[in-house]
């Protein structure tokens, strides 16, 4: 996981970033492509992009409650 911009962190509420959109990227040939836009620093947009893995675990792939960023 990438660190947090300083763009990320300075807001309103600190630390928080609001997702508000996906786009599956079949326009680029890459189904298993997604961006995903979010609000950030009361007033910036930004995107990040998740590639899906060719094969996803059965147990799932999310970080376990303990392991806070």
């Amino acid at each position: 996981m990438a660190p947090a911009l300083p763009q990320e962190r300075r807001g309103i509420v600190a630390n928080v970033v609001f997702p508000t959109g996906i786009d599956r990227r079949d326009d680029l040939g890459s189904p298993d492509r997604f961006d995903v836009y979010y609000g950030m620093a009361d007033d910036r947009i930004g995107v990040a992009r998740l590639d899906l893995p060719d094969v996803v675990p059965a147990k799932g792939v999310a970080d376990p409650p303990e392991a806070k960023v």
